[in-house]
């Protein structure tokens, strides 16, 4: 879960960067527009130090994007074991799969617990094995001529014989039971663990899922509220300061989404984990 956790947040970063160039852009764009303005009395001075202002942040917000992308590739690096000048091409992130049925019984953890469970239960039976009595059976077979022909002849044997059981012996018997006993509580301890796992990650992914929509929704919104600002400004309607709250609040709804639906797609492979699919997503 480790390298599927980075890869999303490797796509989580790489997309907020990508709002930031695109926000930088557009800041570069209304500068110039502003000053073309300007020339033609058609804006006021206040309009081109709003925007040159507007750029300096989109600027500044640009280079940190950049780093959290260079810190996302460092940790999924960390986590695959490869030398970190390795820089992954991340496609934009998309809503991964929903989970399939959940099998706890495959979960790597509980195979290795119920795999010792098992261990310890034939390590009992060989022990009590060891300590059986044996019983030999011996017979012998033949002919007998008594002068009125030959008579068969059989004869049977039985040794019975009984290994004294030593303190040790016992001691280890007990001890044996006693760890599988302990084998087995830890073995039901993890399987209640995992079901409460699972539960709480399947009720976390329903709420990102709900986040995910009010997020995708939210997006369509400020993309109008943009084109529109964009208009307005361009035909002397409105200053840039409408334009200006228009971008923000669009970078701003536009990370959100991007955010949102890291965090789905982190539900989902919690849930994946938990409940014992994780082999779904390859």
């Amino acid at each position: 879960g480790e390298v599927a956790s980075a890869w999303v947040t490797l796509q989580q970063m790489a997309a907020r960067q990508s709002i930031a160039d695109e926000d930088r852009a557009r800041s570069e764009a209304l500068l110039d527009l502003a000053k073309a303005r300007r020339e033609i009395g058609a804006a006021v001075r206040l309009d081109v130090v709003r925007a040159a202002l507007q750029l300096q942040r989109d600027t500044l917000s640009q280079v940190m994007a950049q780093g959290d992308v260079l810190a996302a590739q460092v940790t999924l690096d960390v986590a695959l074991g490869v030398a970190t000048d390795i820089r992954w091409q991340t496609p934009p992130p998309v809503p991964l799969p929903e989970p399939k049925e959940p099998q706890i019984d495959v979960r790597p953890d509980l195979i290795v617990l119920a795999a010792i469970w098992e261990a310890l239960g034939r390590s009992r039976q060989s022990e009590r094995w060891s300590l059986a009595p044996t019983l030999s059976i011996t017979g012998e077979g033949g002919a007998l001529n008594r002068g009125e022909g030959w008579l068969p002849t059989t004869s049977v044997g039985a040794t019975a014989r009984a290994t004294p059981v030593s303190a040790v012996s016992l001691t280890r018997l007990k001890q044996l039971a006693a760890e599988q006993e302990a084998a087995r509580l830890r073995m039901d301890a993890a399987r209640q663990a995992a079901e409460g796992e699972l539960a709480l990650a399947q009720e976390t992914l329903r709420t990102a899922q709900v986040a995910l929509e009010v997020a995708a929704s939210a997006l369509v919104l400020a993309d109008e509220e943009l084109v529109l600002a964009q208009d307005r400004f361009a035909t002397g309607a409105d200053g840039n300061l409408d334009l200006l709250a228009a971008q923000q609040r669009h970078g701003d709804v536009a990370r959100d989404h991007v955010d949102s639906l890291a965090r789905y797609n982190q539900s989902v492979v919690a849930v994946l984990w938990a409940g014992g699919s994780f082999a779904s997503l390859r």
